[in-house]
């Protein structure tokens, strides 16, 4: 995955102008690439969707509504709309939040958004736009059609809506509470533009078509945006701050609570994006995550073999190896030679053959999402690992075992029984374990 180069270019700019981050524009499916620019008032950053690099190391970040969602064609219920990544979306929403309560910038692209596809409503939960919409209270529509003429009520964003302008989606808000939302354009009586608390900014924009006009797009509106709130910011003078309101420094003192706990609990989340590592890695990272996931979710303890990475066993307390673990990932599903292997660690280890074995596997690393990684293992291997004492237990299963474990529907002493005791496939779905033998 790309990132780890962006991650550290994000964090310094060598030439002092403010850093934005382009996030997961329209791009070919195999461009990873981390790109730069550097334009005359602000350098960007473009990455695709799921790169490692941190909102938080910008000074702003622009994207289009909608970012995070694909169609999926199914021959049976025909199209859906559908997340392309639950997790870098869960991820990017709490980045969001800290990024505004630093008073930083995000900007919302906003072209022609469906609400219902196929025979079903779009989920709220699928995109960025969305969800803060949502938790903003602030309702919107799609038209089919565009408004025919949009108006910019700021000067800083004439030029932009001059030439990205199409306004397909009106924003609906309380008029009374224009110190919150601000319009920033629109066509009579309607809303197409608009900035909420002076830091989250969403702009109509027509259904990009080229790379080119994705980034012509993002950079107008990043140039606006920046001159909007300058202009804003210095009408009033940096010392009138040292006045403050009773009430204010009430609210302020909520405020920090509020952001104290929302640190504390981004830590506990962030544990949980630790062990989502189990669906991507390989080798010693991915031996070192499903070890914590035993330890911290499921009570296991595993004594990890020094001289063969993916090796590892469960022992009593007076060291008897009570079962044998291969864990490793694959970018195919599991193999014979997989289940083989196990049989060569009891060897190595000098074991009864009945030594319970356990090959925990992150299958198709390479997937695209999810779903595509959520395959069963060919019946034929399930087969043979119970035929020959191994239990299979892809990653997928062992996080969802492990996430039922802590909402009550499984326990530990069943999982540790499980493994000490069952061959074939460790099957978990919506909270229930079954073993599956052919």
């Amino acid at each position: 995955m790309p990132g780890s180069s962006a991650s550290s270019l994000a964090k310094t700019d060598p030439t002092g102008l403010p850093r934005f981050l382009a996030y997961a524009r329209p791009r070919p499916r195999n461009d990873d690439t981390l790109k730069t620019k550097t334009c005359n008032e602000f350098v960007l950053d473009d990455v695709p969707l799921g790169s490692s690099v941190s909102f938080l190391d910008y000074d702003g970040v622009a994207l289009f509504a909608g970012a995070f969602e694909r169609i999926r064609n199914d021959r049976m219920e025909g199209p859906s709309v559908v997340c392309s990544s639950r997790a870098d979306l869960d991820l990017r929403e709490r980045e969001f939040h800290s990024l505004v309560s630093h008073d930083k910038t995000v900007i919302f692209l906003v072209p022609h958004l469906a609400q219902r596809v196929g025979f079903s409503d779009v989920d709220p939960a699928w995109d960025l736009f969305r969800r803060i919409a949502r938790s903003l209270n602030l309702r919107w529509r799609c038209r089919d059609e565009p408004s025919p003429l949009v108006e910019s009520y700021a000067p800083e964003f004439k030029e932009y809506i001059n030439r990205f302008g199409t306004g397909y989606v009106e924003f609906f808000f309380d008029k009374a509470q224009e110190d919150i939302w601000k319009p920033l354009c629109g066509a009579p009586n309607t809303t197409l533009g608009l900035a909420v608390i002076g830091k989250i900014f969403m702009l109509p924009s027509p259904l990009v078509q080229t790379q080119d006009q994705a980034q012509q797009v993002i950079e107008a509106s990043i140039e606006a945006t920046l001159a909007y709130r300058k202009r804003v910011s210095s009408h009033m003078p940096t010392w009138a701050g040292e006045f403050v309101f009773a009430r204010e420094k009430t609210l302020q003192g909520e405020l920090e609570e509020i952001q104290k706990k929302a640190l504390a609990i981004e830590g506990q989340i962030e544990r949980y994006a630790k062990f989502k590592g189990a669906l991507c890695y390989q080798s010693e990272p991915l031996v070192k995550v499903v070890s914590d996931i035993m330890r911290e979710l499921l009570g296991i303890m595993l004594t990890l073999d020094d001289k063969c990475i993916e090796d590892a066993t469960l022992r009593d307390d007076r060291d008897n190896i009570l079962g044998v673990f291969e864990i490793k990932g694959v970018k195919g599903n599991f193999t014979r030679a997989n289940v083989n292997q196990v049989d060569s660690h009891r060897e190595r280890l000098e074991v009864p053959p009945n030594t319970p074995g356990i090959l925990i596997m992150n299958t198709l690393m390479n997937s695209d999402s999810l779903e595509d990684k959520d395959q069963r293992p060919h019946p034929d291997i399930i087969r043979k690992a119970a035929a020959d004492g191994v239990l299979l237990i892809r990653t997928l299963d062992l996080l969802r075992y492990a996430s039922a474990v802590e909402d009550g529907s499984l326990t530990k002493e069943e999982f540790k029984r499980i493994t000490l005791s069952e061959s074939g496939w460790l099957n978990v779905e919506n909270g229930t374990a079954k073993i599956v033998r052919s």
